[in-house]
């Protein structure tokens, strides 16, 4: 019994003891509460942050425009070698091998000449009988015309004479006439003088015809002249045909026309060739072509010659296996067609001597057939320009300016465009500042402090 009422007093006291701690815990929960509640408020003041720039200082010049493109070397001239005549092949040259260089008018190949030389002298032969025809028939013309000139001078001379012997006789005979009517003469010495006369008419029309025969012979004179003509024209013939007759004769031999290299051959001593049959294919090494593209709005910076005697603009060629040294070439044409997208031009660049067989001393690369290279063409001078990072140029032509401690956006006058930087020549004078700094949340007139340098 006792052991009960003394549990029961030990469970009181513990409940008590637990709802009095949880009691002050809220009371003092609350009292906190309400003592931050009711404290007094401190205002913040507004701070205002001042951003820092760097600056770069504008100044205006010249500058020497540069257009880069990339571009092929070619050959300025690449040729099969064709045979003139045919026949079979008796030497080819050593020199005639891919990778081999020969000079102009080197001889790479020899045709049989025995067939060409017969036709050279049977030329020959028909070109003097057409000569000794040709002599023949002017001597022969020569003759008959100093032969007609004798007798058209004696004709006349007859004719002269024959017509005054018939004038003197006709007047005798009338003067006889007259006399036998007055019965001053007889009728014998009258038919003496009539008879004379009529025989002097005779011989004058004998001089008359003798005359007309004369013109006859002389229009069959003036048909001699057409068998000279012919004559001449067989000569002339028989002339061409000896001169194409030594020019096959010269065609056994068969020359490079330009100094080269051989690329390929296909023909050796021995072979059978025809005027079909490709002997060697050669590329002229005097110069090459470079032939690259730029965009058509880069034409007008560069210089391209009109005629044979202008110089095109300089050109600077490297190739990433030449390290630092590179070769230089001129623009020398401009193709006429552009590329289908209608964006690009097409350019040859000259390259004189790509080889450098001219050179003494090799101290640049030679330039090789296919080779892939860079070019750098120079352009035209822009006055009084300034060079601005593209980096710099904000909304494609807007840039940040430093003035009286405040930002300024100012637009731009873009000229020129490089890789890295573009070209001005407005907007911006020399003097003043362009910002160089990010600045997040720029907005004109925002205040500005330069970072001193």
């Amino acid at each position: 019994m006792e052991n009960t009422h003394s549990k029961i007093r030990i469970a009181i006291k513990y409940t008590i003891h637990i709802t009095l701690t949880v009691v002050i815990i809220t009371m003092g929960y609350f009292t906190s509460t309400y003592l931050m509640k009711s404290k007094p408020k401190v205002r913040k003041r507004k701070v205002e942050r001042e951003a820092f720039v760097k600056t770069v200082t504008m100044i205006a010049k010249d500058h020497a425009t540069h257009i880069t493109a990339m571009g092929n070397a070619t050959p300025s001239q690449r040729i099969d070698i064709f045979p003139q005549i045919g026949g079979r092949i008796l030497k080819i040259s050593s020199s005639l091998v891919p990778g081999g260089f020969l000079k102009q008018g080197t001889t790479i190949a020899r045709i049989d000449p025995i067939t060409e030389q017969r036709n050279v002298a049977e030329a020959k032969a028909q070109l003097a009988i057409a000569k000794a025809r040709l002599r023949r028939a002017q001597r022969d013309y020569t003759v008959e015309e100093q032969r007609l000139a004798v007798e058209q001078k004696k004709a006349n001379a007859t004719l002269k004479s024959a017509q005054k012997q018939y004038e003197n006789a006709l007047q005798q005979s009338q003067r006889q006439e007259q006399l036998l009517q007055r019965k001053l003469t007889s009728e014998e010495v009258y038919e003496l003088a009539k008879t004379t006369t009529i025989q002097k008419s005779a011989e004058l029309e004998t001089a008359r015809l003798r005359l007309n025969e004369l013109k006859t012979e002389r229009k069959a004179l003036t048909l001699k002249t057409q068998d000279i003509e012919l004559a001449k024209q067989q000569v002339n013939l028989q002339a061409i045909l000896l001169e194409k007759a030594q020019q096959n004769l010269e065609y056994t031999n068969i020359n490079i026309p330009f100094d080269a290299f051989v690329i390929s051959k296909s023909v050796g001593p021995g072979s059978t060739v025809t005027t079909n049959t490709n002997i060697a294919t050669i590329v002229a090494v005097d110069y090459y072509w470079i032939e690259a593209t730029i965009p058509v709005s880069q034409l007008s910076s560069i210089h391209i010659p009109i005629n044979s005697k202008e110089q095109g603009s300089s050109v600077k060629i490297s190739h990433r296996s030449w390290a630092n040294v590179f070769r230089t070439g001129k623009v020398a044409r401009l193709l006429p067609q552009i590329e289908p997208e209608g964006k690009m031009a097409r350019i040859l660049i000259k390259v004189e001597d790509p080889l450098l067989r001219l050179q003494k001393k090799a101290d640049k690369p030679v330039l090789l057939l296919g080779s892939f290279v860079r070019l750098q063409i120079e352009g035209r001078i822009l006055k009084n320009v300034i060079q601005i990072p593209r980096e710099h140029i904000h909304d494609g032509k807007f840039v940040w300016i430093f003035a009286n401690n405040s930002l300024q956006k100012r637009a731009v006058n873009i000229v020129w465009r490089e890789k890295d930087d573009v070209f001005i020549d407005s907007g911006i004078s020399t003097g003043e500042k362009m910002i160089v700094s990010q600045i997040p949340g720029a907005v004109t007139g925002m205040t500005v402090k330069e970072i001193q340098q």
